[in-house]
């Protein structure tokens, strides 16, 4: 029974070496987008659901001033943040270098948004230590949200959303929303609506 066991065990050892981000210890690219399509496929019916995208204000200085075993211990420690400001059921996920994700179901889309701020807060709250060195940092998110009316079954009518899709769509929220102000929130749609949620 012990030799069954110790046989198992690489193979479980590279299973989570496959869907887990070495850096961060949070669910990889290939793992959050598994679990993202996941939901998709049976989305909550009368709940919210949005996918947040990340990144970190000033993380490429950091990185390039100290060096990637700073930027590695920042983003570690990011991580960290993020994850203690979560709620059960929550995803988050680092998709690559300072990017990352977060599916949130909650009772509407106020609170999905107020749940990501909450994030946002816990990144730039305290400067992140390292080797004795302060580093401050903040972070932008871009928020898009499934419509779940928009599910189907019908040949004839469009497929529906999946999480390439989702994504794709929190991140340009992101994109446009920093070059306007970074530090903050950017819902989809925002960008053209400037007065919405100011």
């Amino acid at each position: 029974m012990a030799h069954r066991a110790a046989r198992h065990a690489p193979l479980a050892e590279l299973q989570r070496q496959a869907t887990t981000d070495y850096l961060t210890g949070l669910p990889n690219r290939a793992s959050f987008m598994a679990q993202l399509n996941e939901t998709l496929r049976d989305p909550p019916g009368s709940a919210a659901l949005g996918v947040a995208m990340f990144d970190l204000d000033g993380f490429k200085q950091v990185n390039d001033t100290f060096g990637h075993h700073t930027g590695d211990e920042v983003l570690h420690a990011v991580g960290a943040r993020m994850l203690a400001a979560l709620r059960v059921g929550d995803t988050l996920g680092r998709l690559g270098g300072d990017e990352f994700a977060l599916l949130i179901q909650a009772n509407s889309r106020e609170e999905v948004r107020l749940r990501v701020e909450g994030v946002l807060d816990a990144i730039a709250r305290r400067p992140i230590i390292v080797d004795g060195i302060s580093h401050a940092l903040a972070s932008t998110a871009g928020l898009a949200f499934h419509d779940t009316d928009t599910r189907t079954t019908h040949p004839t009518e469009p497929r529906p959303e999946n999480s390439a899709q989702l994504i794709a769509r929190a991140d340009t929220a992101l994109i446009r929303g920093k070059r306007r102000e970074k530090g903050r929130v950017w819902v989809e749609g925002e960008v053209t609506m400037p007065t919405l949620f100011r």
